[in-house]
């Protein structure tokens, strides 16, 4: 290698090392939900694709004693907290719940989606499942006690691009959307000239 081919290397790996990571970048989840828990999700990734869903998504707080999940949901209209009890059983990937209606006995099965997680408590992690409509259901158990329960209606995989303050949407089903937005404390806003704005958190 010539001593001027390095040196050009060496200039091109500097100016790459000075490129900002893209904000966006990431898995991002609304704040704004509708009063029956819709809300929406982006996922960019660095090849400029993205998936958007819209679905039903609920965050509730839960601990497992034993061999019983306790599940806790506060309704953030009315302020009414709600306990759901049940027995599981986790069997490597496979999590079995059971849970009782007066004699009425169910089960349901969760698969584990990612491989298990340094954890100590072993319900930590990503499963999925399907509802009694066939629809695969997703359950995020976190380390500090929240399950992210979230039902996708709409999932959409596209392109974005990104032009000053723009976002441009390419969907396969659709002509380009273009979204005007800005990060702020950590939060990617949408936002219109009517000034309403949409907020979403990052998550991954």
């Amino acid at each position: 290698m010539t001593l001027r081919i390095f040196i050009i290397l060496a200039l091109q790996a500097v100016i790459i090392s000075q490129v900002p990571d893209n904000p966006v970048i990431g898995k991002w989840e609304s704040i704004n939900r509708s009063v029956t828990g819709i809300g929406a999700a982006y996922e960019f990734s660095k090849d400029g694709r993205v998936i958007y869903m819209t679905g039903a998504m609920f965050d509730y707080n839960y601990r497992v004693s034993h061999n019983r999940l306790i599940i806790t949901f506060v309704n953030t209209q009315t302020g009414q907290v709600t306990h759901d009890t049940s027995f599981i059983e986790i069997d490597g990937d496979k999590l079995i719940q059971t849970s009782y209606n007066g004699n009425i006995k169910a089960n349901k099965t969760l698969t584990r989606i990612y491989p298990r997680s340094i954890s100590e408590n072993e319900i930590v992690g990503s499963w999925k499942t399907k509802n009694v409509a066939g629809q695969t259901v997703f359950y995020n158990f976190a380390e500090d006690g929240t399950l992210y329960f979230r039902l996708p209606f709409e999932i959409k995989d596209g392109l974005y691009k990104m032009n000053n303050n723009q976002i441009n949407f390419e969907y396969s089903d659709t002509d380009t959307v273009s979204e005007n937005y800005r990060i702020k404390n950590g939060f990617l806003i949408f936002y219109n000239n009517t000034g309403s704005e949409q907020v979403y958190h990052k998550v991954k």
